[in-house]
């Protein structure tokens, strides 16, 4: 987990890096656990997030499994009080041959419940970010001026002790993939 402090409108913003899932060199198990205990100790410190940003690429190139996988873990880390504090900024758009294909795999993502039809109802935002600083900024302000509210993580993880096991992410990571190892043998 990275922290960096960068100024927008006169104002001190500090952006919080984490690890995505699918993660090259980490499991998902280890990216839950580094995202869980960065939160439990911030929360323990009274600091609470304003926004999150959910960057997702729109190209194409990711795998339709996976990507649905993401999307439940993330939303159960938020939890649904969350969801209004997040933006979802969509990005990759450069990489396509015709913009018109992005728009068709945001707007089906947008009505699906596999991926961001609850969020998006339940007060998340979306945005195309166009790998620029002022997309960037754009985004960023969007979440500036929100009320700090906690996720569903950090409470669950102060009721438990810091324990990720008994989270409602760990429950959703553990199912998923009980539910991909049963596809596998399935195969």
């Amino acid at each position: 987990v990275a922290c960096v402090k960068t100024e927008i409108d006169g104002r001190i913003v500090t952006l919080i890096d984490t690890p995505g899932f699918d993660d090259t060199n980490m499991t998902d198990g280890e990216v839950l656990c580094l995202i869980s205990k960065w939160l439990n100790d911030t929360y323990q410190h009274g600091m609470l997030l304003t926004g999150i940003i959910l960057l997702q690429p729109v190209d194409g190139i990711r795998a339709y499994g996976s990507e649905v996988r993401r999307t439940r873990l993330f939303r159960q880390i938020c939890g649904q009080d969350a969801f209004g504090n997040v933006v979802i900024g969509t990005t990759m758009w450069s990489k396509l041959k015709d913009r018109n294909d992005g728009l068709k795999r945001v707007e089906q993502r947008k009505k699906s419940g596999d991926f961001w039809a609850n969020l998006v109802t339940k007060g998340a935002r979306l945005e195309e970010h166009q790998d620029t600083t002022e997309s960037a900024h754009r985004i960023i302000r969007m979440l500036m001026d929100k009320t700090k509210k906690p996720l569903q993580l950090q409470e669950e993880l102060a009721k438990a002790g810091g324990r990720v096991s008994g989270t409602s992410a760990a429950k959703q990571l553990y199912e998923d993939i009980n539910m991909v190892s049963s596809e596998k043998q399935e195969k």
